[in-house]
């Protein structure tokens, strides 16, 4: 039987904290959705809070799926679309008669919504937002789910999927910005990501690059169901499948170069990246050159904020950037499931406690034990702001803690 989605996402985030078809004209956008009231309960404090304590909570109810700080302003997915001031005011909200599924912020807030029923989903759709308005929507034909969508200069692209991954059977649609249905190509279940003029499509056994008018670049047979895609700089792309890192080129995604490392991140021109014999290396993107290595106790996935990398499990190591020297290093009990770093601050989600350390030294600022009705919450997002920490929970919860 095919391996689902989520069972894949699951095994991901316990491990580390396509062929083209013909394309075709399609038609348009789907009226808008019919919009109904939302239940949330938001509380702000009377007193000026301490660090490490709510500044405000926003109460939804509903399982969240997507926390996103940007320019400032905090977005909330849950049974609506929340957009609020650092301060908890809410700006705007959005809501429709589904659940939120993804949302991704850019010039717009771009929410998918729909019914998930496995292997399936209901009623699936893409909405554009402005200030809370839907300028458009656009619902994929028949049942099934969509992906959250990627969004370049002038195109919006969006695919069908399914909890199954194969490599064949789901549609990719490229769209205007206006929500106008431009193109179709046929994939497998995807993942996409926009990276200046090219869309990258990664799903079973194939890793696709495709120019915005649909126009498949190149596309590479890869072993593996899963194709981590890492970033673009200068002339070259980088992708990771079955425990390598490969170097490919933007225009006809030959390999210039590939290592056995995975879990990197792109940042600048370097790459940092984890072996699985707990080495830390620090690669030069453009050759694949080590410019330094460091040993850790574990490893996994590195975060790298404000020039300090910082990997592990169980145990966390903050390395500098520049020459990977540990500055210090902390044990959990248990390995972090959520992290999250900016130049102040290094916050760990582990077994129900929010961890947030002085990025610094490692010290210890505090920790955040929410009390909920459940004796394990899970974290469904963390992420920093100016002088702030945001935690969703499971329970449909959103802090905001002083950091």
């Amino acid at each position: 039987m095919p391996r689902t989605r989520r069972a894949l996402l699951t095994a991901l985030s316990s491990g580390l904290a396509a062929s083209a078809g013909c394309i075709g004209a399609d038609g348009g956008t789907t009226p808008a959705a019919t919009t109904t009231t939302s239940q949330t309960t938001s509380t702000q404090t009377t007193t000026p809070a301490k660090p490490g304590e709510p500044r405000w909570t926003l109460e939804t109810g509903t399982e969240p799926a997507a926390l996103v700080v940007r320019d400032g302003r905090i977005y909330f997915g849950s049974d609506a679309v929340y957009a609020l001031d650092p301060d908890g005011t809410e700006r705007w909200r959005y809501t429709s008669d589904r659940r939120v599924q993804s949302l991704v912020v850019d010039d717009r807030v771009y929410a998918t919504t729909g019914y998930f029923a496995s292997p399936s989903g209901n009623d699936f759709a893409l909405h554009a937002l402005d200030d809370g308005n839907e300028l458009w929507s656009f619902a994929r034909d028949g049942t099934g789910m969509l992906s959250a969508p990627a969004v370049g200069s002038e195109r919006v692209f969006v695919a069908t999927h399914d909890d199954y991954l194969q490599s064949d059977g789901e549609t990719l649609y490229g769209l205007s910005t206006g929500g106008d249905r431009l193109w179709s190509t046929p994939v497998g279940d995807p993942e996409l990501t926009v990276a200046g003029e090219t869309l990258f499509a990664s799903y079973p056994q194939n890793f696709v690059a495709f120019d915005p008018d649909g126009a498949e670049r190149w596309s590479k047979s890869v072993e593996g169901i899963y194709v981590e895609f890492v970033g673009v700089r200068g002339d070259l792309a980088f992708a990771s499948w079955r425990g390598t890192l490969h170097a490919l080129g933007l225009s006809d995604g030959a390999e210039r170069w590939s290592k056995s490392v995975s879990g990197a991140t792109l940042v600048g021109d370097t790459l940092y990246a984890v072996t699985g014999d707990g080495t830390v290396l620090a690669l030069d993107s453009a050759t694949g050159e080590v410019q330094w290595e460091q040993s850790v106790p574990t490893v996994a996935s590195p975060v790298v904020a404000d020039g300090r990398v910082y990997v592990g499990g169980k145990t966390l190591t903050a390395l500098d950037a520049d020459d990977g020297a540990v500055v210090w290093s902390h044990e959990f009990e248990r390995e972090p499931h959520d992290t999250a770093a900016n130049s102040a601050v290094f916050a760990a989600w582990v077994e129900g406690a929010l961890h947030v350390f002085d990025a610094a030294n490692g010290d210890t600022r505090w920790t955040f034990d929410p009390t909920v009705d459940t004796d394990h919450p899970h974290a469904r997002g963390l992420a920093l702001g100016r002088g702030a920490v945001y935690l969703a929970l499971g329970t449909g919860t959103l802090y905001a803690l002083v950091a």
